[in-house]
């Protein structure tokens, strides 16, 4: 069931990153195509599983269609569930998450226990239809809830967080960034990081594999080295260095400064920060450690 959620859930992922300048547009694309896409291959592996059976043509087609029908709407509600991370405002993240679980446990809950032994009794007549494994049915609601209260957490974590909108008797109160210095400030400072992460990098043996290893990672998750896929690192990569709750360790470092004169020792303070990116085909975590906003390491650990 974890991954049938997140395949169900990687087309609408990146259609919402592909239109994510789109706001609520973006989320509702994802979620129709989510909705379609699942549809018609759960309705397709319903209507195969029902001729395995030895149900006749038109039963088959009959429960295909319905079930196609069912599964595409309910994965598009978990979809945006899951999505109003991202817009909804006033409620901390974590509660919010427990909602959206909750609601999803309960989707997949009643479609296991209700919805799908209906169709399977009323369309193919099969008198087993009710004969339930209730203990399956809640681990599978389990995972679809932790999935949708994972996905509303992470679109939470992604909501803007320079600008509030307050809407009230058609009055609308914006509150945005003070000035663009104060954005020059805030940016990350990548220097090549980019290219070492998409592949790019030059030097000894060791740091060409690392680059080339990395840009598999993101090409996996269909992060590519064009200008969507370099925009998109670096917007991710401007939220991690300014999100204070990501920050895993600090430590003092220092080294040897052999490009000055009598070589001092220079001392910085490093910060490691985790995030997780997302990619149209699934994710991945990401360990930055900064000086600052100066990023000077990318580690990609598994997928997702």
């Amino acid at each position: 069931t974890g991954s049938k959620e997140v395949g169900a859930a990687s087309p609408g992922v990146g259609i919402a990153v592909a239109t994510g300048g789109a706001g609520a547009v973006g989320l509702l694309a994802g979620a129709a195509g989510t909705g379609v896409l699942y549809g018609v291959s759960a309705g397709g592996n319903s209507k195969a599983q029902a001729e395995r059976e030895g149900y006749t043509e038109s039963q088959a087609v009959a429960y295909g269609t319905a079930t196609g029908i069912e599964q595409g709407v309910k994965t598009s509600a978990l979809f945006v569930v899951g999505g109003a991370g991202r817009f909804v405002s006033g409620i901390p993240a974590p509660v919010g998450a427990l909602g959206a679980g909750v609601t999803g446990f309960t989707m997949e809950y009643v479609d296991e226990v209700y919805i799908n032994p209906a169709l399977r009794a009323n369309i193919l007549n099969d008198e087993a239809a009710y004969n339930i494994d209730y203990k399956q049915a809640l681990i599978n609601a389990g995972i679809t809830g932790a999935f949708t209260a994972g996905a509303y957490y992470m679109f939470s974590k992604t909501s803007p967080q320079n600008t509030s909108e307050v809407v009230a008797n058609e009055n609308v109160e914006v509150t945005a960034v003070e000035s663009l210095e104060e954005v020059i400030e805030e940016s990350a400072d990548l220097g090549n990081k980019l290219d070492y992460m998409l592949g790019k990098a030059t030097g000894n043996k060791h740091n060409i594999q690392r680059s080339q290893a990395m840009q598999m990672e993101l090409e996996r998750i269909g992060i590519y080295d064009d200008i969507a896929g370099r925009e998109y690192l670096t917007q991710h990569l401007n939220k991690v260095v300014n999100d204070s709750s990501n920050i895993s360790g600090v430590e003092s470092r220092s080294y040897v400064a052999k490009e000055i004169c009598g070589q001092p020792i220079m001392e910085y303070t490093a910060t490691t920060r985790e995030s997780f990116l997302m990619g149209q085909y699934g994710g991945v975590k990401l360990i930055t450690i900064w000086d600052g906003n100066r990023l000077l390491t990318v580690i990609i650990e598994g997928g997702y």
